[in-house]
């Protein structure tokens, strides 16, 4: 569609047992700072982008995915024939 034109959210869960929870917290909060310090490899970027599209373009191929993408660009301010672009 486009690209967000505000800030982003990242959003990072587990499961875990209780007693654990804050060691799988300091492996996420470790891991985040990683991605956020080090180059991102290329070949795992281009392994996403290409899950990421074909995640994209299944979701239109029903009628409540398409409705879904095009009320969430209208609720970003995106017009829908900039949000089909």
């Amino acid at each position: 569609v486009s690209a967000n034109l505000a800030g982003g959210t990242v959003v990072a869960s587990a499961q875990t047992k209780n007693e654990s929870a804050a060691e799988v917290a300091g492996i996420i909060f470790a891991e985040l700072r990683k991605i956020a310090a080090e180059p991102l490899n290329p070949a795992e970027v281009e392994n996403r982008k290409v899950l990421l599209n074909g995640r994209f373009k299944r979701g239109f191929e029903t009628s409540s995915g398409f409705n879904a993408a095009m009320t969430n660009a209208l609720m970003r301010g995106v017009s829908p024939a900039e949000a089909l672009a």
